[in-house]
């Protein structure tokens, strides 16, 4: 069986974000798929950016606040990519552990194998 290496229970989520690589980059859509304390899974990616690759992610959460998130890729595959989070504030970590209360935890690998 596999065993589940993240540190943080990830979160089922269907939200379109963005990401900028840098601070003044142009705002690249995509789709939110998962979430966690920790980062983010982020598919519908056209071209990603390489691994160690520094960017802010934005997520407008239902209700209209905007998260900003500083991130690192920290993997890629077509399509998709894992970002870890850095740092953030807060009010960042409150909105972001409010909003993952309503949201369903993503099976852990090989939970229904």
């Amino acid at each position: 069986m596999p065993h589940e290496r993240r540190r943080h229970t990830r979160k089922r989520v269907d939200l379109p974000a963005a990401y900028t690589v840098g601070a003044e980059g142009e705002r690249i859509v995509v789709h939110l798929a998962d979430i966690s304390v920790g980062g983010a899974y982020l598919d519908k990616v056209e071209a990603a950016p390489t691994f160690g690759t520094e960017v802010i992610l934005y997520v407008t959460l239902p209700g209209g606040n905007e998260l900003k998130l500083e991130s690192v890729v920290r993997w890629t595959k077509p399509g998709g990519l894992g970002l870890q989070f850095g740092m953030h504030g807060a009010k960042e970590t409150y909105l972001l552990t409010e909003f993952m209360s309503t949201l369903e935890d993503v099976p852990v690998a090989g939970e229904f194998d």
